[in-house]
């Protein structure tokens, strides 16, 4: 009983290596529930993140590996750009159907993760695969194309910095900005935020693609800080799992750290 008790409790922390992949897991879990915390605070149930997560890290791989004649630092500022970007895409669409057709978040993110997945899955497989490697899996990104290792030899990196600095804004945004407030009225009663002169209409789409975002963010940090390679299916149920991180916060963006850290652990 002590020896389980043990492996359970102390080894994840037992050494740089353990300590560094759970605290790197967390990460990755933090960022994807933050996507899902936007989306619940507006009304809305994203359940398109594991897609999304792959488009991130597939537009991100592609702009790492691309021969750009810029510095390393910009390259990886477009790759976290073309990353937001392609999350934001389809968690946006899904926004827009809602306001112009009634279609349902939770439905059109769904069918639309079933669109997205297997073009991931074919561009990995075909066009970017490395045909050096028995894998199904794009070349191995450069080293100096990669977020720097914070607790080596784990794979825990900087995106450690740019998850806190997502959280902290996003409980700023939620809770103290105009913008926020709108979001939260419109999640909570739409009656409410209607007679408050608040349109669901126009906040549904952005908070939707705000979401879609940080599990491009996600995937971003997942291939150029964590894997440093896009291999097929990658995400392996982050998208998911960040549902349930974000249920355990309650939907509130710094109670997602320690969310993530217990679920990672």
């Amino acid at each position: 009983m002590t020896e389980l008790l043990y492996e359970i409790l102390i080894r994840p922390w037992s050494s740089p290596w353990y300590a560094g992949n759970t605290l790197d897991s967390a990460v990755l879990l933090s960022v994807a529930a933050l996507g899902i915390v936007l989306a619940f605070r507006s009304g809305a149930f994203n359940l398109g993140g594991e897609s999304q997560i792959y488009a991130g890290g597939i537009a991100a791989t592609a702009i790492l590996l691309a021969p750009l004649p810029l510095p390393s630092p910009i390259i990886l500022f477009i790759a976290l750009l073309a990353a937001l970007a392609s999350g934001a895409v389809p968690g946006a669409i899904s926004g827009i159907l809602k306001t112009q057709s009634g279609a349902d978040p939770m439905i059109s993110s769904f069918l639309l993760a079933s669109i997205v997945m297997p073009i991931g899955d074919w561009l990995i497989s075909g066009p970017m695969r490395d045909s050096t490697s028995d894998l199904l899996a794009s070349p191995r990104l450069p080293q100096g194309l990669m977020l720097s290792r914070l607790l080596p030899p784990s794979s825990l990196n900087s995106g450690l910095f740019i998850m806190l600095i997502a959280a902290l804004c996003i409980e700023i945004f939620l809770k103290y900005s105009v913008a926020g407030l709108g979001l939260r009225a419109a999640g909570s009663d739409k009656l409410f935020a209607r007679y408050a002169g608040i349109s669901s209409d126009s906040i549904l789409p952005t908070s939707l693609a705000a979401g879609g975002a940080l599990h491009g963010l996600a995937g971003f940090l997942l291939v150029a800080g964590s894997a440093g390679i896009c291999h097929l299916s990658f995400p392996a149920g982050l998208g998911w799992n960040a549902i349930a991180v974000a249920l355990i916060a309650g939907n509130r963006p710094l109670a997602v750290i320690p969310a993530a850290i217990l679920f990672a652990w």
